[in-house]
């Protein structure tokens, strides 16, 4: 699905789909002559990135909310690890689940009584 949004002056076009990772959100502007109008991306040198996922999706989860300084919401989660809305929430439920992540009224964060290190293990 695409999706065009408008954030005041702001035009974005951002792309999902169901079994595949989309792409940046991108930032678009009308352009035209006196003949005929088009949207054009905004930065010439913008990329189109292809997820290349090293590692399995929930300790992508766990490392993007270690380096979160506030809880995220499904939306930045899903933007960060570049997944499908029904994949994330079926990691989610599955580390909230284990204990591994909470979720409050702002969004999910890791337990603040335990840190996640690199090798899986947790310490205090």
């Amino acid at each position: 699905m695409l999706y065009l949004r408008r954030h005041g002056e702001r035009l974005t076009l951002s792309v999902e789909h169901r079994a595949a990772a989309g792409i940046n959100e991108l930032e678009l502007q009308l352009r035209g002559d006196s003949a005929s109008l088009a949207l054009r991306i905004a930065d010439a040198r913008a990329e189109i990135e292809t997820p290349m996922p090293d590692r399995p999706l929930p300790e992508r989860v766990i490392e993007v909310l270690a380096s979160a300084r506030e809880p995220l919401v499904l939306g930045q989660l899903r933007t960060a690890c570049r997944v499908r809305k029904a994949t994330m929430c079926e990691v989610l439920a599955e580390l909230m689940r284990r204990g591994e992540i909470r979720r409050n009224g702002r969004g999910y964060e890791l337990p603040t009584t335990a840190v996640t290190t690199g090798s899986g293990s947790r310490s205090p």
